[in-house]
């Protein structure tokens, strides 16, 4: 199939349809002058969702595309090109996991030499035909990660990404049912590189985690346009001490980073209040590592009540790694009351810490979807609170979520 794909022919028509719509593809009369059509649509659905996840591959030429779940599966070129930043360059690194090889390929871009080791003979011969036409020389290995662990020699760098899907396809969350198993495997890891990187389900508790794997020195919980999208983890040979934790969210217009070690967070006591002028609400990666009372300290904010992760000020807070909303008023729930305080009924609403989901709460109140003003309902201590609130803009963090 992938000499097929390849060929010029194929690869022209793939081109020249990626616009087109797949259903209406199939359905047409062109259709029955093409062998494995299917295939060739499946193509053009793959290069349709890499548009915006792989910019540079999808301007390669005569690439072979992986199918479109696996696409939306695959790392995207923003988080490939990222892990760059976690590591340090060196002479030879190993993918024990390669997959379709993209993080493999951005990673490569700091070794001198890279191998790619993969159990799938087919996914070896795709990545074999996409290093060609993407001119890389990395080295395939079509093997079981734990055996070529065992027979390599010493290399500067691991990377692996271990498979979170058991014998039935279904999903799997806690790291002895992966494959490898990396807790199993840590300590011969530790033995052939200084520097090993584990991409995680962004759904495992972090905890737990650090409970399983030795010799952390950084765990990296990044986000793009405040959607968790990976959790890595940074083993390091000989280290001891407390790994720190980095939260990273990515958009068009750059970055937020927040670090921060667990005992500090676990030792904070940091004080409430009721709603002042400015409400803050930290990003999706803040949110995920925990960072509840450090964000709230390192800016000296109030935080509204134990359980709900919003916080307060009287005075405005620049560069806070999140969103920042002008506190308008605080507005009743009853519709009568509500609509004689906002006649306009329309809004973004967002639930923190609330016994009411967004639906309900649209529903009892009348308020439609949408406008400028965005709305709270949360638990402060005064107790429920409904907040119609201004978004400030800092920079483009300005997705709704």
């Amino acid at each position: 199939m992938i000499e097929y794909l390849s060929q010029k022919k194929v690869q022209e028509f793939i081109k020249e349809h990626q616009n087109d719509d797949p259903a209406q593809l199939m359905l047409s009369s062109v259709s029955k002058n093409w062998k494995h059509f299917d295939k060739l649509v499946e193509q053009i659905q793959s290069r349709q969702k890499a548009k915006n996840k792989l910019p540079d591959w999808l301007e390669a030429e005569g690439l072979i595309w992986p199918p479109p779940l696996s696409i939306e599966q695959a790392s995207s070129q923003i988080t490939a090109e990222k892990k760059l930043d976690f590591i340090k360059s060196g002479g030879s690194m190993v993918d024990l996991t390669g997959g379709y090889g993209i993080d493999c390929y951005y990673l490569s871009k700091k070794f001198t030499n890279t191998t790619y080791v993969e159990r799938a003979e087919e996914l070896c011969q795709i990545a074999s035909h996409n290093f060609e036409q993407l001119g890389s020389d990395i080295k395939i290995k079509n093997t079981q990660a734990e055996h070529f662990l065992e027979g390599t020699h010493r290399v500067d760098f691991i990377y692996l990404d271990p498979a979170r899907r058991d014998l039935n396809a279904k999903k799997v969350f806690r790291l002895a049912d992966c494959s490898p198993d990396v807790a199993a495997i840590q300590k011969s890891l530790l033995k052939k590189a200084d520097q090993v990187l584990i991409k995680l389900s962004p759904l495992l508790d972090i905890s737990s985690v650090l409970n399983e794997l030795e010799s952390v020195a950084k765990v990296y919980v990044v986000a793009v346009k405040n959607e968790v999208k990976e959790l890595l983890v940074l083993l390091k040979m000989d280290f001891e001490g407390e790994p720190r934790i980095c939260c990273v969210n990515m958009d068009q217009s750059g970055e937020d980073d927040f670090e921060f070690f667990r005992s500090e967070e676990q030792a904070l006591n940091l004080p409430f209040s009721d709603v002042k002028r400015y409400l803050y609400e930290p990003n999706a990666a803040i949110l995920k590592a925990g960072a509840f009372k450090s964000v709230g300290e390192q800016f000296q904010l109030f935080k509204l009540h134990p359980n709900t992760h919003l916080y307060t000020s009287s005075s405005l807070k620049p560069g806070f790694p999140g969103r920042i909303f002008d506190v308008e008023q605080s507005l009743p729930l009853e519709h009568k009351k509500l609509k004689k305080s906002f006649p306009e009924l329309k809004g973004n609403i967002a639930t923190r810490n609330f016994p009411m989901s967004v639906e309900a709460l649209r529903k009892k109140t009348k308020i439609k979807e949408g406008g400028e003003h965005y709305l709270f309902a949360c638990t402060g201590q005064e107790g429920k609170l409904f907040l119609l609130t201004q978004k400030i803009k800092q920079n483009s963090h300005d997705e709704w979520g």
